[in-house]
């Protein structure tokens, strides 16, 4: 295809922060930063090239690790994908998350699959473990899911007004994913466990009533 040709499909998709406060698992909220992808062309099933520009360029453009491929549909036709990325990988902002949902709803995109939105989120889940970061990154806003690996239940909140603003600190080391939860306790005291689950009541009922 002609680098001046319009595209297949263009996706934007947003960086989201998760695990907010209490919420572990659950909160997450996009934000205004975002990765672009673009389908320059479709090709024979189980063929990619890719063209990746920004953050982890070098990486992003090896298809046999690219996650949006490993996430889109095997017995879908291939795809010549350019990308932009502006989102810092394994800085806790979803980077990720946006290779997932973009990786499926080019399949569902792509193909006359065209499965219905609380499927498509929940094979989002599936692929990447839990909900918090995928779904917001799908709808967009604030949302609090529910995944016990097979049902997903998921609310989009009410928006707040329009002068917030999230300010994200980004460090200069990566951590992934795997790596931070592997820390993680298996068991948490009953005390700390009911205060969290006030606190995270507490959270989803100040922002839907704008509090």
């Amino acid at each position: 295809m002609r680098r001046d040709a319009e595209p297949v499909l263009a996706l934007k998709v947003p960086a989201t922060t998760a695990n907010m406060g209490p919420g572990f698992d659950t909160f997450g909220m996009a934000l205004s930063l975002h990765n672009r992808f673009s389908v320059t062309d479709v090709l024979p099933e189980g063929r990619f090239t890719i063209r990746v520009t920004g953050e982890g360029a070098q990486e992003l453009g090896d298809v046999e690790k690219n996650l949006l491929v490993k996430s889109y549909c095997r017995a879908c036709r291939g795809f010549a994908l350019e990308s932009r990325t502006a989102i810092p990988l394994r800085r806790g902002l979803g980077s990720s998350s946006t290779a997932v949902v973009a990786g499926v709803m080019l399949a569902n995109l792509l193909t006359d699959a065209r499965a219905p939105e609380d499927e498509v989120l929940r094979l989002m889940t599936v692929i990447e473990g839990h909900p918090d970061n995928v779904v917001p990154c799908a709808v967009g806003g604030m949302t609090v899911s529910s995944w016990d690996g097979e049902r997903l239940c998921c609310v989009r909140l009410p928006p707040l007004p329009q002068d917030l603003q999230a300010v994200a600190v980004v460090p200069d080391c990566e951590v992934s994913t795997e790596s931070a939860r592997a820390i993680l306790p298996g068991e948490v005291p009953f005390r700390d466990a009911v205060l969290n689950v006030s606190r995270a009541a507490l959270l989803a009922a100040a922002w839907a009533t704008g509090r």
